[in-house]
């Protein structure tokens, strides 16, 4: 089911390049190097630099799964792949 998930967001171009949660050769290192990067670039352009962290560890709890479920329909994530994703998140 990843796999062919992650096929439909890289083929609608849902995911970013920046995005490194749940990619292939990307995780919290490259996350972490990039942040550092940008933050490095800002203080050596003479800006100041300010980070904002959110940790999403309870987000599934507050998530309403049929909104997500609408707009994944669109991307292509329908019948069987659909009535899965209905059947773990929602049964």
């Amino acid at each position: 089911m990843y796999s062919r998930l992650t096929i439909s967001l890289n083929k609608h171009n849902i995911i970013t390049g920046v995005q490194n949660g749940f990619r292939e050769q990307k995780s919290t290192t490259t996350a972490i190097q990039s942040f550092t990067e940008k933050i490095q670039e800002a203080l050596d352009n003479g800006l100041q630099a300010v980070g904002i962290f959110f940790d999403l560890t309870k987000a599934c709890e507050v998530l309403n799964y049929r909104v997500l479920l609408n707009k994944l329909y669109p991307y292509g994530v329908r019948g069987n792949t659909n009535s899965w994703f209905i059947s773990y998140l929602i049964d």
